[in-house]
């Protein structure tokens, strides 16, 4: 059997739609028809776990063997729908140069240090390399001004989470600065 080039999991990225698609294996891709059927265009792509990018046109033709030096940034609330999330996060960053920012919509100190330790818990041996980043007010402003400054390459969010039923929503997603994960 040949080696696989790709580090799964991996997600895809289409260049028309800030909407991302989690592949966990090489199975699951080989059995979603919809994936070998679709139109792809120049910029859509394939991110694995090392953040290496393939071109979706010929699967397996490199586009960038580059490791990205790009955050992966999830929002962590404690509900099992944002732990969900932040194991996503963490099978995205198996590459040690990749940064897992762990945000914490938290409205005080406490809450705050309630969040990391709970998150600590799940990383395990992966706390020590994670930053964590309380979001003053909880706001969606607050959480694209720290996506903007951590350089972040995808923003995962479980998708129950509040942010995601604000009004200003729609306003936000046209600046968000990377794809948007949602979990479920």
């Amino acid at each position: 059997m040949e080696h696989d080039p790709i580090d799964w999991p991996a997600i895809v990225a289409h260049a028309d739609d800030a909407e991302l698609l989690y592949v966990h294996d090489r199975s699951a891709w080989d059995d979603e028809a919809d994936l070998h059927a679709a139109d792809y265009h120049a910029a859509d792509c394939l991110i694995d776990a090392a953040g290496h990018v393939f071109a979706l046109t010929r699967m397996g033709a490199t586009l960038s063997r580059q490791t990205a030096t790009k955050a992966v940034s999830v929002v962590f609330t404690g509900t099992d729908a944002s732990r969900r999330a932040l194991e996503t996060a963490m099978s995205l960053t198996t590459d040690p140069y990749k940064e897992l920012n762990i945000l914490l919509p938290a409205e005080n100190e406490a809450e705050a240090v309630r969040l990391q330790e709970l998150a600590t818990m799940q990383l395990g041996e992966h706390a020590a390399s994670a930053d964590f980043i309380q979001l003053k007010d909880g706001s969606l402003n607050d959480m694209l001004e720290v996506l903007a400054d951590s350089n972040s390459a995808v923003l995962i969010v479980d998708r129950d989470n509040k942010m995601l039923q604000a009004p200003s929503l729609r306003r936000s997603l046209n600046n968000l600065n990377c794809p948007l994960l949602i979990v479920r």
